[in-house]
């Protein structure tokens, strides 16, 4: 039997609002009641005390043991009903977690994605930047064309 202890009331409401909090509040509530009707009282008294009571006494006790049967029988379809809705709000909650995990980790990676596709412009750019600074001022595409020539020979001879 589901029954939330009264001190986790708060950390409901707070991880999944008023709605939960409320309903596992009464549902908290309602099951000490239904508790009470499930454990009533619903057996006949032995034989031999049956034959010894007067007829009132025995329509009295008949008339008892049907009210606390139906108690009984109202308090099994409540506790159902609290079951089926316990059910309900536990698969939302559950489908919320799982949707709220998932926009995260999409999240995470399109910022990772991103981060990484910024590095490598900044390492292009920065390497641009070197390899310009390396050339030197030039005024046409030809010293240009000469200057990486020379620079990647030179670079060639340094790795040999």
């Amino acid at each position: 039997m589901f029954v939330l202890h009264p001190d986790k009331l708060t950390s409901v409401k707070r991880q999944f609002g008023d709605d939960a909090a409320s309903y596992c509040a009464s549902t908290a509530t309602a099951f000490s009641v239904l508790w009470d009707g499930l454990s009533g009282d619903t057996d006949f008294r032995p034989q031999n005390e049956l034959d010894e009571m007067t007829d009132v006494e025995y329509s009295n006790e008949r008339r008892r043991v049907r009210k606390a049967q139906e108690a009984k029988d109202h308090a099994e379809a409540t506790f159902m009903k609290f079951r089926a809705r316990y059910s309900l709000y536990k698969k939302k909650i559950d489908r919320y977690v799982r949707a709220r995990d998932r926009s995260q980790n999409r999240f995470q990676v399109q910022r990772e994605s991103a981060q990484e596709e910024r590095d490598k412009l900044t390492a292009k750019l920065k390497k641009i930047i070197a390899e310009i600074e390396a050339v030197g001022p030039c005024s046409t595409f030809e010293e240009v064309k000469e200057s990486y020539k020379q620079r990647n020979n030179s670079a060639a001879a340094a790795d040999e």
